[in-house]
């Protein structure tokens, strides 16, 4: 019985050794993934301090070249603003479609008095044309010298209602024009020009004495669908 209790007990110190062992090394272990994961950290922290470091070093040395080059920027947009304000274009009164209803172009150093929109279907312009230009113009369109004679309609047989044409024209300026309205001559020097499309109605005054030229389209589609 002794014998047996001695081998017994030896087993059990052998299987108390086998066991120590294994939770030594599974501690050794997991202190060796913990010492990798701490230095895989410090590594990590020292490259974004490095990062954080050499950009703040880059804002500082860039930031003056920066700061003068945003004064520049806004000093030439402010002067650009300055020069631009207010200034009438070909663009900003609305030549192309005034060249497309009527499908006559105006001369390239045409000179742009005022023009204006009422937002409500009405647009003007008003230019001045060279003496050449002015009489080359109305060659190349169906302008009638101005007339003061009255005209009815085909229904007023009786010719109770006259009415005048070229006057209405000229009255077209006048009310849309307002205040920068420019007298528009009644003499024979004076030449009116209509068109009347499904969704445009187009006038054009020019007067070859002065190459003064009113132009004016009514109630226009800006879908171009006419």
């Amino acid at each position: 019985m002794e014998v047996v209790v001695a081998v017994e007990d030896a087993e059990v110190v052998v299987v108390a050794d086998k066991k120590w062992c294994q939770h030594h090394v599974y501690l050794m272990a997991c202190f060796s993934l913990l010492t990798k994961i701490h230095a895989n950290f410090l590594v990590g922290f020292y490259l974004l301090n490095l990062c954080l470091t050499t950009q703040r070093n880059l804002t500082q040395k860039r930031y003056p070249t920066f700061k003068t080059t945003m004064k520049f920027t806004f000093l030439l947009l402010f002067t650009l603003l300055i020069s631009c304000g207010g200034k009438l274009t070909k663009g900003s009164c609305d030549f192309e479609f005034f060249e497309k209803i009527s499908e006559l172009n105006f001369p390239k150093n045409v000179e742009i008095i005022n023009c204006g929109d009422s937002l409500e279907g009405d647009i003007w312009v008003h230019l001045q044309f060279s003496e050449k230009d002015a009489s080359d113009f109305i060659t190349k369109m169906d302008f009638h010298s101005y007339s003061n004679d009255a005209e009815y309609i085909e229904e007023d047989t009786d010719k109770i209602l006259p009415f005048f044409p070229d006057n209405n024209s000229i009255e077209t300026f006048e009310q849309n024009m307002s205040e920068k309205y420019v007298e528009i001559p009644k003499t024979d020097l004076t030449f009116i020009a209509t068109i009347s499309k499904e969704k445009q109605y187009l006038i054009y005054i020019l007067n070859v004495e002065s190459g003064l030229f009113w132009g004016h389209i009514a109630y226009p589609d800006w879908s171009g669908d006419f």
